[in-house]
Parts: C-alpha cells; structure tokens; sequence
C-alpha cells in the first residue's frame, strides 16, 4: 500500500525517476483501476447489474491482463539488470566508456 501511496503523490511522469518510481506508478496505476472496476461492478451504474457470468469473464479478462503486466515488468526487469551487469563488468575491466 505505501508503494500505491507513493505512486499516486508523483503524478505523470514519475516512472522517469528510476525502478522505484517505475513500480509505485505501475502499482497506483493497477490499484486505481481495480477500485473502479470495484465501484462500476457494485454500483450498477449504466443500468442493470451485469449478471454472474459477465463478471467472471470481465475478471478474467482483468486476471490476464494483470498476468500480462506482470511478464512485461519482469522483462523490464531481466533487460535492466542485464544492463546493470554489463556496465559493471565495463567498469571492473577498465574501458570507462
């Protein structure tokens, strides 16, 4: 929740300032989007209440999505620390550049 906290204080443009910044975006972005599913599935609005297998399928729907995000940041993730190591071993061998 401090992450979703954080995220939601940075505002536009906050995943420039770095992996942390990056995940407390991408935290406060998922969160806000969860409570307003959360709020259009239980306030009815639009009508009718959507009937149960709408919902299964929109939260499975939601479900994949997530498991999408999910594999994309651990991509970021993989490359960055790929990065990370190949600077490291630049430096401890000396090239500077």
């Amino acid at each position: 929740m401090a992450a979703v906290a954080r995220g939601r204080q940075s505002g536009p443009g906050a995943s420039r300032g770095g992996e942390g910044a990056f995940a407390d975006a991408l935290a406060a972005l998922v969160a806000d989007e969860k409570d307003r599913l959360r709020r259009e599935l239980t306030s009815g609005s639009g009508g009718e209440a959507p009937a149960r297998p709408d919902v299964a399928s929109v939260l499975a729907e939601l479900r994949f999505e997530l498991a999408e995000l999910r594999g994309r940041v651990e991509s970021l993730q993989a490359s960055v620390d790929a990065i990370g190591a190949r600077l490291a071993a630049r430096d401890a061998a000396g090239d500077g550049g």
